[in-house]
């Protein structure tokens, strides 16, 4: 069991992929051994440090703290790991219930009885999967007590951060399965405000997929560029910079680029990466919420932008989102697709067209 333990740690410092632990709660109790247990915790206060958020420590940090310890790694992606140490945990916690139950049975126990002892605690391994609908809240203490320790550590952040301290505060972080909406009227700076949402969370380590139906991809790689490197967008847009800054512009190109490279090549890793999307990468089919899912889902999106979502087509009417039933729809499907990636999903939309012609906010606006 340790060496299952220990390939687990040894394949998240190897690959720089804490995501996967993230997301499906896993928690120092199920580890068994307390090297390993230690040394997990360890990697997730690090993971969720506020100072370096979303950082998996290297080889040399961790065996400086762990000297002694197993390292083992292996082709196995840390997915099927923890799987594996779940599977271990399941499967022994049945044998010590099989046994008690046979000896309750050996007792002259009644039946009924002793499936209302069992009850909790079966429900309590069934959760262990992580992908079962429904969850008895006894099952999630340690995920819980988990979960209270890390925002007391990393000043109440648990999920991806937020550029601004106030909404981190407030919130925790964008967490998994979150549907946020950037709302507002035409020329308020919505894109921009995502995008910048998006190089933040790169920086801190995250993959991000944005997917636009406002912008073209090379003014979203344009004005990502500038957001990355700090530099004025209208003096890129208008090729003004001064040659100091055209110089840091050319060299913090070539060094995104290499470190997209490498991120294509790290298969089995989770290195950081922003991939660009628009309605022309999809050809003749239209970008439906399910065809946005199933990319996302292919480039192991920690975070998703959906950029003017109020123009994607409904692909449950397959109706362009022009009134406020159609955009009911998408968002709803949003929301979904959140759910289902286990990630936070950022949309962008715009107030009703017409609200332009007041001033203030109305009912229509409100409706839409």
């Amino acid at each position: 069991m340790a060496n299952r333990e220990f390939r687990l740690i040894s394949n998240i410092i190897d690959k720089g992929n804490m995501i996967p632990c993230r997301k499906r709660s896993i928690t120092p109790e199920l580890f068994e051994g307390e090297e390993a247990k230690q040394a997990y915790e360890w990697l997730w206060k690090e993971f969720h440090d506020p100072r370096q958020p979303g950082t998996v420590p290297s080889y040399d940090r961790f065996t400086g703290r762990f000297p002694e310890f197993t390292w083992c790694p292996n082709r196995d992606s840390v997915d099927a790991l923890i799987s594996d140490l779940l599977d271990i945990q399941m499967e022994n916690r049945l044998l010590k219930i099989s046994a008690e139950v046979q000896a309750a049975v050996d007792d002259g126990i009644e039946p009924s009885l002793i499936l209302q002892m069992y009850q909790s605690e079966l429900k309590e391994i069934q959760s262990m999967d992580r992908e079962s609908t429904g969850e008895a809240l006894s099952a999630s203490a340690a995920a819980l007590k988990q979960d209270y320790k890390t925002m007391q550590e990393a000043e109440g952040v648990t999920g991806i951060p937020y550029p601004w301290a106030p909404m981190n505060r407030a919130t925790g972080g964008m967490q998994d399965g979150q549907f946020l909406v950037i709302y507002g009227r035409p020329k308020n700076g919505k894109t921009w405000n995502a995008l910048f949402q998006a190089a933040h969370a790169y920086l801190c380590g995250f993959r991000v997929y944005v997917f636009s139906k406002e912008m073209a991809p090379k003014q979203l790689k344009r004005r990502l560029a500038t957001i990355l490197l700090a530099l004025s967008y209208e003096k890129v847009r208008q090729a003004t910079l001064s040659p100091e800054e055209e110089a840091d512009y050319f060299d913090g190109l070539e060094d995104m680029a290499k470190m997209e490279e490498e991120a294509a090549k790290d298969l089995g890793g989770h290195k950081p990466s922003i991939f660009i999307d628009s309605a022309k990468g999809f050809g003749k089919s239209s970008a439906t919420v399910d065809t946005i899912s199933a990319r996302a889902g292919e480039w192991k999106a920690d975070l998703v932008i959906v950029d003017g979502f109020y123009l994607m087509r409904d692909q449950r009417t397959n109706v362009r989102g022009r009134d406020w039933k159609q955009i009911s729809n998408i968002s709803s499907d949003l929301k979904e697709m959140a759910q289902h990636l286990k990630v936070p999903v950022i949309g962008t939309t715009q107030a009703n067209r017409s609200a332009n012609k007041s001033d203030g906010d109305d009912l229509a606006e409100l409706g839409f």
